[in-house]
């Protein structure tokens, strides 16, 4: 089987890295802090959560850095900004998946722990991704996923 490698900028490259150190090393007190009763969200967020870091240390391991400005990435990762079409609807949404660890927040970021974040972490682009809310189910397509490099991810 031939590996294609990833290209990634070296500023995204680099984020990734760090977002994976950090990720690994505080993955227990993020497990701790969100889920403190066992329950089956705690064993879907850990399967989830050992999905993310399994796919991010692929990524980081198969992936060359260029000189570019163009910071798509393969899957959804914490930080990336991510077009979905309702499908539905027809609407486009963009939604900036964040860290609930993080301090940034405004009207376009999602917890990847919500029911839209943790739908779309680890989807491709073309994916169809259902996403059960608190008002009922919706559909999503993936349309893009780029990476915002000023994004806070650790």
């Amino acid at each position: 089987m031939v590996l294609i490698k990833t290209k990634l900028s070296e500023a995204t490259y680099q984020s990734l890295v760090k977002h994976l150190a950090y990720v690994r090393e505080n993955k227990n007190r993020i497990i701790g802090e969100y889920f403190a009763d066992s329950s089956l969200k705690l064993n879907e967020f850990q399967n989830l959560f050992g999905n993310y870091i399994e796919e991010l240390d692929k990524l980081i391991k198969n992936a060359s850095t260029v000189k570019t400005t163009d910071e798509r990435l393969p899957f959804v990762v914490i930080g990336s900004e991510v077009e979905v079409e309702e499908l539905d609807s027809n609407k486009t949404y963009k939604f900036r998946i964040i860290s609930s660890f993080s301090d940034k927040n405004d009207y376009l970021d999602i917890s990847f722990l919500s029911p839209v974040g943790s739908s779309l972490l680890l989807k491709k682009v073309g994916d169809k991704v259902p996403v059960e809310a608190p008002k009922g189910v919706f559909y999503y397509k993936v349309k893009s996923i780029t990476f915002l490099p000023d994004s806070d991810i650790s």
